[in-house]
């Protein structure tokens, strides 16, 4: 199957090492796209300086997160599409391990963990990533459903028949709702333990921004499962999460969690009556939205619960 890798970029220079990472892969990938947000750092000069063995493009695609893949996608000719951050690093063997599953016709969608890259800095990122091994662990393994966007391969086929990334979700979110659509819609979600990447998580530094991020992400989660109607059923456990994964950062997030809840609820009455605008309207308009605000560094993980 042919594959092509998608890393979404906003003003991170880190991509870098990203690119490097998948020039070394056990089993290459066709083709990678870098979707490029709106940089205005040095990101995109150092990228023009790497030369790597597959082909490489870069396509400035402006606007949130949800909305610069949404535009990446009718951009790809490839059988399956793979997700990787720019916060990310990829070992040798993590495309092998990740197309494997679909490859062989087990799943059409395959999601793996993330390691820490460097020991912590800071109390902040030691805390996102005890929490990001313990999501893995403990939540994503029991719900596929649950798998980020960023180290995750779909088929093609997917976005063809459960729809395109929803650009309403500008906030996060949108690796929730693709997933619980291509559930909905039949398709087979796989979490593959081995198919991990590092992950970079030395920007989360203070806990203001620990906290920025989970007030951010649980305002798109709530979107999108109000979009999904699986609210009731996603709530209870996002709510109790603080009981199952003790620290005292989550305490604290556990009183923004409402905040989070009632801020989603609003901004999704606001948005569903809106069409979910695709990337042809774009074309007509000459180029992606920029709705929302684009995604910063460490896009990538998961959506705190």
């Amino acid at each position: 199957m042919r594959a092509a890798v998608v890393v979404t970029l906003l003003n991170d220079p880190r991509v870098v090492r990203t690119l490097r990472s998948l020039d070394r892969q056990e089993r290459p990938p066709d083709t990678v796209l870098v979707a490029d947000g709106g940089s205005t750092d040095g990101s995109l000069a150092a990228i023009e300086a790497l030369g790597p063995s597959f082909a490489l493009r870069v396509e400035h695609l402006p606007g949130s997160v949800a909305e610069t893949r949404a535009a990446a996608v009718p951009r790809l000719d490839a059988d399956v599409l793979v997700f990787l951050d720019a916060d990310e690093v990829a070992p040798p063997a993590w495309l092998a391990c990740l197309l494997g599953p679909i490859e062989a016709g087990e799943a059409d969608v395959v999601g793996g963990p993330t390691r820490p890259y460097a020991p912590a800095r800071s109390r902040a990122e030691a805390y996102i990533n005890d929490f990001e091994a313990w999501f893995y662990d403990h939540v994503v393994a029991r719900d596929a459903t649950m798998l980020p966007m960023g180290n995750s391969a779909w088929r093609r086929r997917v976005f063809d028949e459960a729809g395109n990334f929803d650009a309403r979700l500008r906030f996060g979110g949108e690796d929730y709702d693709m997933n619980l659509r291509a559930a909905q819609a039949g398709f087979r979600l796989r979490y593959e333990p081995g198919a991990w990447v590092y992950h970079d998580q030395s920007h989360l530094d203070a806990f203001r921004k620990v906290m920025r991020r989970k007030y951010r992400y649980g305002k798109g989660a709530t979107m999108a499962y109000l979009k999904n109607g699986v609210l009731g059923r996603k709530a209870p456990g996002a709510m109790g999460t603080a009981a199952r994964f003790r620290h005292r950062y989550e305490v604290c997030g556990a009183f923004l969690k409402p905040v989070a809840l009632a801020a989603g609820w609003a901004a999704w009455r606001r948005v569903r009556d809106e069409p979910a605008r695709s990337p042809q309207d774009d074309a007509r308009r000459g180029g992606p939205g920029r709705g929302g605000p684009g995604g910063g560094p460490g896009e990538g993980g998961p959506t705190p619960s």
